[in-house]
């Protein structure tokens, strides 16, 4: 079954508003980086970076959470919200997914589950969850509410990839990835919009 995803965690993708991919002090590292003195530098297009940082991590993500549950995992688009204060950019994902095998890997782990929907999706002053917080309800939710089976899928995928990319290098190759692609879309700012 292919369903069209998008990443809720951070940790999953960290998106490009004062994050480790980029952040207020990038341009100042790309100017050490090139060593040019009285020289600084931006990135010239800031979408074709945005686009190369995605696809990489779409890229990675299928190589770590590739399994019977997982077939595969393919770039779709970054989506950027119109203002950062409550979110970051996501990324859009179509995975190809076993559901029978996820739904049984959800179920071996249900104690894990449960800490995590309690953790992730428990109401509080300022956020209303539309997803059940207990394994119990969330269940229910899933075989008896059509409209919601979706994102009840969404919230076991999520779970799924966090748990695969935990112990595994898909940061650092990341970051190790960003550093090379915010090198090669490396522009000298011109005088003109040089403003120090």
């Amino acid at each position: 079954m292919r369903i069209k995803y998008q990443n809720w965690s951070t940790y999953i993708f960290d998106g490009f508003y004062e994050s480790n991919l980029f952040n207020s002090d990038t341009e100042l590292y790309l100017t050490e980086m090139l060593q040019e003195k009285d020289e600084e530098y931006e990135i010239s297009n800031f979408e074709a970076y945005q686009e190369d940082i995605s696809q990489k991590a779409s890229e990675l993500l299928e190589e770590i959470c590739k399994s019977s549950i997982i077939k595969s995992i393919k770039y779709l688009s970054i989506t950027s919200p119109r203002y950062y204060n409550y979110s970051t950019d996501k990324l859009n994902l179509l995975i190809d997914v076993n559901l029978t095998k996820l739904k049984k890997y959800i179920n071996k782990n249900k104690t894990a589950f449960d800490k995590y929907l309690k953790e992730n999706f428990t109401s509080y002053d300022g956020f209303i969850s539309f997803i059940p917080n207990n394994y119990k309800d969330f269940i229910y939710t899933y075989k008896t509410d059509k409209s919601e089976k979706e994102r009840c899928i969404n919230v076991m995928l999520e779970y799924y990839i966090l748990e695969k990319i935990k112990d595994s290098d898909y940061h650092q190759e990341l970051y190790s990835y960003n550093a090379e692609i915010q090198l090669s879309h490396a522009e000298k700012i011109e005088e003109s919009k040089n403003y120090a």
